[in-house]
C-alpha cells in the first residue's frame, strides 16, 4: 500500500530571533504524521503565522503555527491530533462512498 502524501505548508512567524520560517515549529507535526506512515513533505509560504496541512491537493487543516508545540514529537499536541482527524476524513474509504 502506498502511503498517503501529506504536504505541510508553513509561513514565517516572529520569535526571539526575528521573523522567519522556522521548521522546528512544525517538526512535531511532521514526525507525528511520518510515524503513522504518511509520506510528509514541507513547503514554505509567505503567509505569516500559518500552518496548513494538505492531502490529495486539498487543504484539510489550518492553524496558527505559534500554537503548535515547539520541537516535540507531536504525540501530546492536540493540534497534531486534530490535523490527523482531518486527514483521515478525506483519506478513509468511507469518506468517498455515497
Amino acid at each position: 500500500m502506498v502511503p498517503t502524501r501529506v504536504l505541510i505548508k508553513y509561513g514565517p512567524y516572529k520569535s526571539f530571533t526575528g521573523v522567519g520560517h522556522k521548521p522546528d515549529r512544525i517538526k512535531g507535526l511532521e514526525i507525528f504524521l511520518t510515524n503513522l506512515g504518511y509520506s510528509v513533505s514541507t513547503e514554505t509560504i509567505p503567509i505569516r503565522n500559518v500552518c496548513e496541512v494538505h492531502a490529495y491537493d486539498l487543504k484539510v487543516f489550518e492553524c496558527d503555527i505559534r500554537d503548535l508545540q515547539f520541537s516535540g514529537d507531536g504525540d501530546l499536541d492536540d493540534l497534531c491530533h486534530q490535523a490527523l482527524r482531518k486527514i483521515t476524513d478525506v483519506t478513509s474509504p468511507s469518506s468517498t462512498s455515497s
